[in-house]
């Protein structure tokens, strides 16, 4: 079974981190966060998906919220370790395939 890379979008505020990962119907196997990476792994019907994610600075991991949604997608809200707005999500610089950053002027983010 080949693994591929879930859809991500996400946001930041000054202390958070917004990442929704867009999978149909997923059961989650494996979701953890400690230092500064995210480790998502889940299987929809027949596929499996995986990644890992190297954030631009350390998080607080054990602080992490899932918010309650349908099964279409998974909310997280995860602090960051300081309190500063982070230049990009990824350590790494450079644009990646599977994500995208989620901006709607108006729109404000309950912590």
């Amino acid at each position: 079974m080949t693994t591929r890379q879930p859809p991500v979008i996400w946001a930041q505020r000054e202390s958070f981190l917004y990442v929704t990962i867009e999978i149909d119907d997923v059961k989650v196997e494996d979701l953890t966060a400690d230092g500064s990476k995210l480790h998502f792994k889940g299987t929809s019907h027949t596929e499996v998906f995986e990644t890992t994610m190297e954030f631009f600075a350390e998080i607080k991991g054990e602080e992490m919220k899932r918010t309650p949604t349908n099964t279409r997608v998974i909310e997280l809200t995860i602090p960051k370790k300081e309190s500063k707005w982070w230049p990009r999500l990824l350590k790494e610089k450079g644009k990646v395939s599977f994500m995208d950053i989620f901006m709607l002027l108006g729109v404000t983010f309950s912590s």
